[in-house]
């Protein structure tokens, strides 16, 4: 008798020992093949998660170690005049955003200038009284932090 296997409502109905045991075959290929495609999917997920969070901390992370305030050590390879002081100050508002203060101190006296920040693909971009300036970040460290500005200057800053 050839082995039958029937669905009613949901149940089998198994007609004999080696339906059975083919059944039970079935079964377990059918759950290894959904193992392996749960496993496919579940790297698939893993790995766009992964990217996400990767492509993301670079600028999140620059604009934690930015936060804080930063006095200028020179400008383009050489050193600040002796009465010269450039601070930049970083408050971080969101994960890749925040507000500060630029203040510049010579012999004349001290100006003080708010800006709002950005940060994204590395960069900074300073919004200063209605103007934009893009900083690309080439070094972010506790200790230092370098910026190349519009001009093609390197800008070094040491943590205040």
């Amino acid at each position: 008798m050839a082995p039958r296997i029937f669905c009613k409502a949901n149940k089998l109905i198994i007609n004999s020992i080696d339906s059975f045991a083919n059944l039970n075959k079935w079964l377990y290929l059918r759950k290894k093949l959904n193992l392996k495609s749960m496993k496919k999917s579940l790297f698939i997920m893993f790995a766009i998660v992964a990217t996400i969070l990767v492509s993301c901390s670079k600028d999140a992370k620059i604009n934690r170690r930015i936060d804080g305030e930063w006095k200028v050590i020179s400008i383009g390879g050489e050193a600040l005049a002796a009465d010269e002081i450039y601070t930049f100050k970083f408050n971080k508002d969101k994960k890749e955003t925040g507000d500060g203060t630029i203040v510049y101190t010579d012999s004349f006296g001290t100006e003080s200038t708010p800006f709002t920040y950005t940060v994204a693909s590395e960069k900074i971009t300073l919004i200063v009284d209605g103007y934009s300036e893009v900083l690309s970040v080439t070094k972010y460290e506790k200790d230092k932090l370098e910026l190349i500005d519009s001009s093609s200057e390197v800008w070094v800053l040491d943590p205040k």
